[in-house]
């Protein structure tokens, strides 16, 4: 029985391992070259599709605080009270109106998203936000057509001068007023330029191309394009999303996001869309108390012209029936009556100022004399001055007057 269990034990063969360490390790050192020129090139398309081929995508956000009461005000540019309604009409008219084509045409066109900066290295193609470009373009105010679908290559040539290439030449005008295309081809007027000159395109001078402090890659070229609008505005209302997430306290919380490859114009784009959010909100506050001002002031008028039909009507009536205006009157005969209680007051200032003196100088006291200037009549004034000069004048006379002395007699020469 012992020897069968060992026949049927030594019949059993070894099952192969999945993995054998023994025979891998010694080939992994013989062909370690192999594995490590692997890895190196593994790591190397990595880096390229890292830096080169793949494009960063970025998301950008901001906060709304939507207020449930209708009476808040705007205590910061991120919160914002509205008084549409119930909080839930609030924040789908905030959804609407960030999502709506009209906003984000405002957008555009503030921004000018319709003009998009490339630079093009040896090996990697980037677009510019307008603050990163060594140059701008700067619109002119008669403009109101451009060239789509076309693209310009910038050289710089020297301090103030550059080149200028059309490398997409089937382009065609658009006009941004209308909002609509023409069918005409564009042609650049010259190559060489300076900075701050009108470009001219089929004769007509349409932009300017203005130089930054940004300085130039002499490793790089520049590419500018433009697009027509209803292109700017999807681009962008596609990249947005709106979100509500959560309420604190009185206040629901939204998010206004945006993806995209270029943080800058992400940014920008989404804080210039609060900043118009917050502006609407502002007309809309002034809705009501504008259009109370404006009533009142339509009533005001309305109540004026009454009132001066109803004066009219009146002066009519008076004149027609010889109707005494008895408030006149009474208004008239009160003056008078005020006018002579004060010539009557002076007048007895005067005599009792008058009488008071003659008994002083009749009595010779010359030293109680009231003050002539108390006394309103001029004329009375001076003659009393003139009677106070006699009266002292006699007193002195008097005080060398002797009742035995020989009269005086004047000699006369014969």
């Amino acid at each position: 029985m012992e020897h069968q269990t060992n026949q049927q034990l030594e019949g059993i063969s070894e099952k192969p391992s999945l993995l054998n360490l023994e025979r891998f390790f010694p080939r992994v050192i013989k062909k370690f070259w192999v594995f490590l020129l692997a890895l190196v090139l593994a790591l190397a398309i990595v880096e390229y599709l890292n830096r080169w081929g793949l494009k960063e995508q970025y998301e950008v956000g901001n906060v709304i605080h939507v207020g449930d009461k209708d009476n808040n005000f705007i205590s910061e540019r991120s919160q914002i009270n509205f008084i549409w309604g119930s909080t839930n009409d609030k924040l789908e008219k905030l959804k609407e109106i960030i999502k709506s084509r009209s906003h984000n045409e405002k957008l555009v066109r503030k921004l000018q998203s319709f003009i998009l900066y490339q630079e093009v290295g040896k090996l990697k193609t980037s677009k510019l936000h307008p603050s990163e470009s060594p140059f701008v373009i700067e619109l002119l105010e008669t403009t109101s057509t451009l060239p789509v679908n076309q693209t310009f290559v910038l050289q710089s040539t020297g301090q103030n001068s550059f080149s200028l290439t059309v490398a997409v030449p089937s382009g065609r005008w658009y006009n941004y007023n209308t909002k609509t295309p023409l069918k005409k081809s564009s042609k650049l007027d010259g190559k060489n330029f300076v900075f701050g000159q009108a470009i001219r395109v089929d004769g007509l001078p349409i932009f300017r191309i203005i130089k930054t402090k940004n300085p130039f890659n002499a490793d790089s070229s520049y590419e500018f394009s433009f697009i027509d609008l209803e292109k700017a505005i999807s681009q962008n209302s596609a990249n947005i999303n709106v979100e509500t997430k959560g309420k604190l306290a009185d206040v629901s919380l939204m998010y206004i996001k945006m993806k995209g490859d270029n943080v800058k114009h992400m940014v920008e784009y989404v804080n210039t869309s609060t900043d118009f959010l917050v502006e609407k909100q502002l007309e809309e506050k002034n809705k009501i108390p504008s259009s109370a001002l404006n009533f009142i002031n339509n009533r005001l008028s309305d109540i004026k012209a009454q009132l001066d039909n109803s004066a009219d009507e009146l002066e009519r009536v008076r004149r027609e029936d010889n109707v005494i205006d008895l408030t006149a009157q009474s208004r008239s005969v009160l003056d008078g009556l005020i006018g002579f209680e004060r010539s009557k007051a002076s007048l007895e200032n005067n005599l009792s100022i008058l009488n008071y003196t003659l008994n002083n100088l009749n009595q010779g006291n010359f030293v109680t004399v009231p003050s002539l200037s108390d006394v309103s009549d001029t004329n009375l004034a001076h003659q009393m001055d003139i009677l106070v000069q006699l009266m002292v004048k006699k007193q002195e006379l008097l005080n060398i007057y002797q009742e035995d002395a020989a009269p005086v007699v004047e000699k006369t020469n014969h």
